[in-house]
């Protein structure tokens, strides 16, 4: 019962609702991106694309895949306004990447796949200029691999490969970790514990 809740209260509430919707539409792969071409807006589910919760409270989505293959583009979601807005195109297709949040605001998309070739690339979207800059390459082709931002900016990239290996990002460059994963492991999901494990 929402009468003995607040205003801002409710309206956390309602946030907090929109996005975890969004989010079980994206997990089950039935998110759907307006595509425009020559003719009519028209409306293709995609699967494998990221969505990212900004700094702002807008939500990043990008990437993905269709029937003919990976896309480039990207999305913002605006859940104030209700609207999305088409935004900048990446330099790489791709679905099956990951999409971290920095430190600074800036989104890192690793990795992924373009048909069934798995991408070493990364982009990174700045929220600045709106607009992605090529941000170096992973140690190892990855795609459905887990990414994760400690608490000092670092992020780890683990899985996603016929080997398990993990890699570390330092805000500048990829380092391969001596670490393995106990059994190579794809479309994975990890999460960082309060003690920062």
């Amino acid at each position: 019962m929402l009468r003995n809740v607040s205003p801002s209260r409710s309206g956390s509430l309602r946030l907090f609702g929109i996005i975890t919707l969004l989010a079980v539409c994206l997990s089950a792969g039935i998110a759907v991106a307006r595509m425009r071409g020559d003719g009519p807006a028209a409306r293709l589910a995609l699967s494998g694309q990221t969505a990212t919760l900004l700094s702002d409270g807008r939500v990043l989505i990008v990437g993905g895949e269709r029937g003919s293959g990976a896309v480039a583009r990207s999305e913002v979601f605006d859940p104030q306004a209700g609207t999305t807005s088409r935004g900048a195109t990446m330099a790489f297709p791709r679905a099956g990447h990951s999409a971290t949040l920095l430190p600074d605001g800036r989104v890192l998309i690793a990795g992924g796949r373009s048909g069934e070739i798995a991408l070493d690339s990364v982009e990174v979207w700045d929220p600045q200029t709106r607009s992605f800059s090529i941000g170096g390459r992973l140690t190892t082709p990855r795609s459905g691999h887990a990414a994760v931002a400690l608490t000092d900016g670092r992020v780890v990239i683990a899985g996603g490969d016929a080997a398990g290996t993990i890699e570390l990002f330092d805000g500048a460059s990829f380092q391969a970790l001596d670490l393995r994963l106990s059994a190579p492991r794809r479309d994975a999901s990890a999460a960082m514990l309060r003690d920062g494990r």
